[in-house]
């Protein structure tokens, strides 16, 4: 009867009220047995714009009290996230004047922040990467940053926060005319090491090894040192040994139980490796391609083909000493782009 009540049918329009009265629920859709809707993108609340040009004290209560509805047609969390890290790029000196009032804003609008600043930093914009990271290490000094539980189904916000900073931190070590200055890198690799301490996120696995740790919360974090290491080596580019000690220990610490990331990660950088640093490389190459362990070789030589464009007169005739082109070519490597490379 809903379908039919704009019609001036009497018997139609007494039917209709009779069961409007037992329940007065509207029906969107009368008259189609089967509706469906699509939703691309999330809803932002509409006086968040308003809400911008406060300073951020009140705009992180904002964020804090924020709640939104489970209807995707109306303003949730997701689109004000979203929101959010376009006012951090379109806005980075207003919230870097003042990063402390978002320390204890959830782990969702964290990220987003984080994620402002990435994409303000690759849009040429520059700020105050001191205090972005001293913000950063407070967040991961928080115990429930740590400890906070997601349910099952759920989206663990804490391991998107972890990924997007040790993006940030690559992206800002990565170019040599565009980096942070050198007087951060301590405190950059203070804060990666602590992330690489304290994250126990398995791989997750697909079909390609290299896709999975390109998209890892481990494998963010040791490239992240690697573009760190790479910046640091800058600096001593007349010395012999130029990879920074702490962080070649923290490798080799890591190689004594290595993770598939890591395997993945450190074959993608023999060359850079070699750059930095020949004698290690050679000291320790046994431990990154593991002739004793078929899998782990695996892992390392697929990360090494898979980046590598170009034979190398350094690296080259280590690899063929030890049988490794060889062995490459009668193996099925983890990637397929790195098998079509041998």
């Amino acid at each position: 009867y809903s379908a039919l009540k704009t019609l001036s049918d009497t018997d139609i329009q007494e039917k209709y009220k009779k069961y409007d009265e037992i329940n007065h629920t509207e029906i969107k859709h009368p008259g189609f047995p089967i509706w469906a809707e699509t939703f691309v993108g999330h809803k932002a609340p509409k006086d968040f714009p308003i809400i911008l040009t406060k300073n951020n004290k009140e705009i992180a209560k904002y964020l804090k009290e924020f709640r939104g509805s489970k209807d995707p047609t109306q303003p949730n969390e997701e689109g004000l996230a979203d929101e959010l890290s376009r006012a951090v790029l379109n806005n980075i000196n207003k919230f870097s004047e003042e990063l402390l009032p978002f320390l204890l804003v959830d782990e969702i609008y964290l990220h987003s922040i984080i994620r402002g600043y990435r994409d303000a930093w690759r849009n040429g914009k520059n700020f105050d990467w001191g205090g972005l990271l001293d913000f950063i290490q407070k967040i991961i000094e928080i115990q429930e940053f740590w400890t906070k539980e997601y349910h099952e189904g759920g989206f663990n916000y804490r391991d998107w926060v972890i990924s997007e900073i040790a993006s940030l931190v690559d992206d800002g070590a990565k170019k040599e005319k565009h980096s942070f200055d050198d007087s951060l890198n301590n405190s950059a690799k203070t804060i990666l090491f602590k992330l690489a301490e304290k994250t126990t996120t398995p791989l997750f696995k697909s079909t390609d090894i290299i896709s999975a740790v390109l998209n890892s919360v481990k494998g963010s974090i040791y490239s992240a040192l690697m573009s760190l290491s790479l910046k640091i080596a800058r600096i001593k580019k007349d010395e012999t040994n130029k990879w920074d000690g702490d962080i070649q220990n923290f490798f080799l610490d890591q190689l004594e139980e290595p993770s598939e990331e890591l395997l993945v990660v450190l074959g993608e950088n023999l060359l850079l490796i070699n750059y930095m640093n020949n004698e290690w490389l050679k000291n320790n190459l046994d431990k990154i391609l593991r002739k004793d362990k078929e899998e782990l070789w695996n892992l390392a030589i697929t990360g090494y083909f898979y980046y590598t464009i170009r034979l190398d007169k350094n690296i080259y005739p280590l690899l063929v000493e030890r049988g490794d082109y060889e062995k490459a070519v009668y193996t099925k490597l983890k990637s397929k782009s790195a098998n079509e490379r041998v």
